[in-house]
């Protein structure tokens, strides 16, 4: 699959590993698709790591403006960037190239219209290596569109735990279901999960798979990735036209796999039901007519998924008891959820207790 140059990155990177101790190589997996306007600022500081020994695995995803050609550039000035060009099938799928491409003991993912701090990857490298992590999460720094940069944050306490605790912690607390802003040893993705190809949430099912097969794990607040909020985002478009039904496919899917894979009732009973109110909250979200309208296959999918949950529900210690009877409510009818829910918010802001969503703590 590799076509542009750079095609002896790889054994260059692997010499310079063996010359340097302490220094594995780490494959950064870049998918790109007609980002143009961003694409030199996010290789810039890529190759300009105060790490160096990289591999930038670049996937060009059949890109009809300059993207390629522009990506070609990066590689012929920089040995160890290499493009594999492909036919347009999306970012799940140009991330798996990517994986597949991944020679490094480490694998990190950066989206093109991103850019990270010039300590990112040492910073990521530093922590896995001192506590013998298979998986290290930090965070993002959102930024916008104009010449804005991002605020990166450091000096935060680490916190050292198995992965299943983390991946409570994401779930539960802080959200971060992305691949970006993390590093995963490969023996976490060789033979492990991959993102689903042809779905607007793989970040949310590939999470749980990947924590699943980590053992230690390290949970950073530093934030040294910039995520750049643009228009044309899946996210804005989504809520701009209809929330997508594979939402409640991934949730679903995840539910099952906790069932599976849950070492005791509340750890099945936290993910579930950070799963189950994930699900509500899109619910929530709907306040005017035209979204009711907008949405009215997802209203009726949101409906099944809510009612075949009723038990877990009414089992559940982890999920808040006025929010419990708010869900119950949201299987019967959804619009009546979502005015209770407006109702309830303001009643919870005058301090009547028990409406609060959650009360799984990790």
């Amino acid at each position: 699959m590799r076509e542009a140059a750079g095609d002896d990155v790889t054994e260059k990177a692997i010499a310079t590993q063996r010359g340097k101790p302490g220094t594995p190589l780490v494959s950064v997996v870049v998918p790109v698709y007609n980002v143009s306007p961003y694409v030199d600022e996010c290789f810039g500081s890529l190759v300009g790591q105060s790490y160096e020994n990289l591999e930038i695995i670049v996937i060009d995803d059949g890109s009809t403006d300059t993207s390629g050609e522009m990506c070609d550039g990066w590689a012929a000035q920089d040995r160890r960037v290499s493009v594999a060009h492909t036919s347009n099938q999306g970012l799940s799928a140009a991330r798996n190239a990517g994986i597949e491409l991944a020679t490094g003991t480490y694998v990190t993912f950066v989206d093109s219209d991103d850019v990270v701090a010039v300590d990112f990857i040492e910073d990521l490298v530093t922590l896995a290596q001192a506590h013998g992590a298979d998986v290290v999460t930090t965070d993002v720094v959102p930024f916008g569109q104009s010449a804005e940069q991002p605020t990166y944050r450091r000096g935060s306490t680490p916190l050292v735990e198995e992965a299943t605790t983390t991946l409570r912690r994401i779930v539960c607390e802080k959200p971060r279901w992305g691949p970006m802003a993390k590093l995963y040893h490969r023996n976490v993705l060789d033979g492990g999960p991959r993102f689903l190809v042809g779905r607007v949430i793989e970040d949310l099912h590939f999470a749980p798979r990947a924590y699943s097969r980590a053992h230690t794990s390290v949970f950073s607040d530093d934030a040294l990735y910039g995520h750049r909020q643009r228009d044309g985002s899946i996210t804005s478009h989504q809520r701009a036209t209809a929330f997508s039904k594979d939402l409640l496919h991934v949730l679903e899917e995840n539910i099952v796999f906790a069932r599976q894979t849950s070492r005791t009732f509340d750890e099945f009973d936290a993910l579930t039901s950070a799963y189950l109110i994930h699900a509500s909250k899109h619910i929530e979200m709907m306040t005017s007519e035209s979204a009711w309208r907008r949405n009215s296959d997802f209203v009726r999918a949101y409906r099944d998924f809510a009612r075949a949950h009723r038990g877990d529900v009414v089992r559940s210690r982890a999920m808040g008891r006025g929010y419990r009877l708010l869900f119950l409510l949201s299987s019967l009818s959804p619009r009546m959820f979502s005015n209770v829910f407006r109702v309830g918010k303001r009643l919870k802001q005058s301090g009547l207790p028990g409406l609060h969503r959650s009360q799984a703590r990790v």
